[in-house]
C-alpha cells in the first residue's frame, strides 16, 4: 500500500479512506483489490453453503458494486445463480442469467491471460470455463460442453504438477486425473479423444482431492469433500466412504438441504432404514422454517424429502 499511500497515513485510517471512496477500482493496487474481491467472494460462498440465498443475493450484488467488471464479482454472481438452478431445476431465465454472468466473467479475464498473471488467478479461470460447461452439459448441448471443457483443460495443463507451489490446485488437478482416466474406463471411445491431453490418473486424483479436503480454506475444503463424497456415492460407488463425508458437510451446514439429500442417499445405500426414516422426518421440518429460501425451492425439497 506504500506505492499509492504517505507514509504518515496509519493503515487504520487508510482502510477507512477505502471504505468511504466506495468502489475499490479507484484507489486500490491491484493486487490488493483482488485480495478484497476475492475475500468477499468467499463471504458469498459460506452464505450459499449456508443455504442463505437472501444474504448470498446480497453479498454477490455488493461485489458487483464495489469491484465493477472484476471477474471475480461475476463469478461470484455466477455461483449464487447456479445454485439457484440446482435447488429450483427447470427455469430457463436463471439459466439465461447465469448463461450471461459467465460470459461477463469470461470477457473479463481476457485481461490477466498473459504470462504475467498469478496462480491464483489461474485456478478461477479453469473454475469459470467448468461452471461454463457444466450448463451446456445440463442442457445437452454436447458441442459447447466440449469447446468449454477444452477452454478448461488448456488451463488445467498450465498447472499440473505445481499443486505445491498453490495447493487449491490440488483441487481442479484431482478432478481432472480422476475424472479423465475415469472416463476412459466407463466410456472406451474416448479413448482417441483423451490422447489430445494429458494422461489422467483415478488414484493420485483421489489423493489430490483428499489433500484439497484438509485445507485451510473454507471453499476449497468444502468443494473437495463435497467431490469426494459424490465420487464415493455415485461413480464408486462406495457409499459407506459417502457417509462421514456427507456427516461432516452436514455437520458444518446444518440448513444446506443439498448436502442433507446426499446424506440421506447414503443412508438409504447402505439400508439404514431407521435412520433414513428419522432423517427425512428432521428434514421436512427444516425445510418448511429455513428462512433463507423462496417458496420455489422449499417445494421442491419438500417433494423430495416426502418420497
Amino acid at each position: 500500500m506504500n506505492n499509492w499511500a504517505n507514509r504518515s497515513i496509519t493503515n487504520s485510517s487508510i482502510f477507512i479512506l477505502l471504505l468511504l471512496a466506495g468502489p475499490f477500482s479507484s484507489f486500490a493496487s491491484e493486487p490488493f483489490r483482488e485480495k478484497m474481491a476475492a475475500e468477499e467472494m468467499k463471504q458469498t460462498m459460506q452464505a450459499l453453503y449456508a443455504f442463505d440465498f437472501l444474504r448470498a443475493d446480497s453479498l454477490s450484488t455488493e461485489m458487483l458494486r464495489k469491484f465493477p467488471g472484476h471477474y471475480l464479482s461475476h463469478f461470484s454472481r455466477s455461483q449464487y445463480l447456479w445454485w439457484l438452478i440446482i435447488t429450483q431445476p427447470e427455469n430457463p431465465e436463471l439459466e439465461n442469467q447465469y448463461y450471461q454472468t459467465l460470459a461477463q466473467s469470461l470477457s473479463a479475464i481476457q485481461e490477466y491471460m498473459g504470462p504475467a498473471r498469478t496462480h491464483e488467478q489461474t485456478f478461477y479461470f479453469i473454475n469459470i470455463y467448468a461452471m461454463q460447461a457444466r450448463l451446456f452439459l445440463k442442457k445437452k448441448e454436447y458441442l459447447r460442453t466440449i469447446i468449454s471443457l477444452r477452454n478448461c483443460i488448456s488451463e488445467i495443463e498450465a498447472s499440473l504438477g505445481r499443486e505445491s507451489d498453490y495447493p487449491p490446485f490440488n483441487l481442479s488437478s484431482g478432478m481432472y486425473n480422476y475424472m479423465s482416466e475415469y472416463a476412459i474406463k466407463k466410456f472406451p471411445f474416448l479413448t482417441l479423444y483423451t490422447l489430445l491431453y494429458p494422461k489422467g490418473n483415478m488414484a493420485l486424483g483421489m489423493e489430490q482431492l483428499k489433500a484439497a479436503s484438509l485445507s485451510d480454506h473454507l471453499v476449497w475444503k468444502t468443494e473437495a469433500t463435497y467431490l469426494l463424497m459424490k465420487i464415493y456415492l455415485e461413480l464408486e460407488p462406495k457409499p459407506a466412504l459417502a457417509i462421514p463425508l456427507a456427516s461432516q458437510l452436514t455437520e458444518t451446514y446444518p440448513q444446506n438441504l443439498i448436502y442433507q439429500w446426499h446424506y440421506l442417499q447414503a443412508l438409504e445405500s447402505i439400508q439404514a432404514t431407521e435412520e433414513s426414516i428419522l432423517l427425512k422426518t428432521e428434514l421436512r421440518k427444516i425445510t418448511r422454517n429455513a428462512p433463507g429460501i423462496n417458496s420455489q425451492q422449499r417445494a421442491y425439497f419438500l417433494s423430495l424429502f416426502s418420497q
